[in-house]
């Protein structure tokens, strides 16, 4: 009997800090994230250059003539946007 009250006993120690434990290994791995995260405020504006770049030179490429265009002419420009972006990126 004396066994099973100190299994009882650990039992509710053990159920009664998980949940704060739980919550500082949550803290943990956010804060480990947060620290490896890469820093992008240049990536960003070389990216910002390029698609503004890129966007005129498709829209020079293609013209619609007052035209909606369809699914797939618009998956086309998506590609030549990201083909565009993705070398100016690479040429700086």
């Amino acid at each position: 009997m004396r066994e099973f009250n100190q299994d009882r006993e650990y039992e509710e120690k053990l159920t009664s800090s998980t949940p704060i434990n739980l919550f500082l290994g949550i803290l943990i791995v956010m804060f480990i994230v947060a620290l490896t995260l890469p820093s992008r405020k240049e990536e960003n504006k070389l990216f910002k250059a390029c698609y503004s770049a890129c966007k005129l030179e498709v829209e020079e490429d293609i013209s619609f003539n007052g035209v909606e265009p369809s699914f797939f002419v618009t998956s086309a420009i998506l590609r030549m946007l990201g083909k565009c972006v993705n070398a100016c990126e690479k040429g700086g």
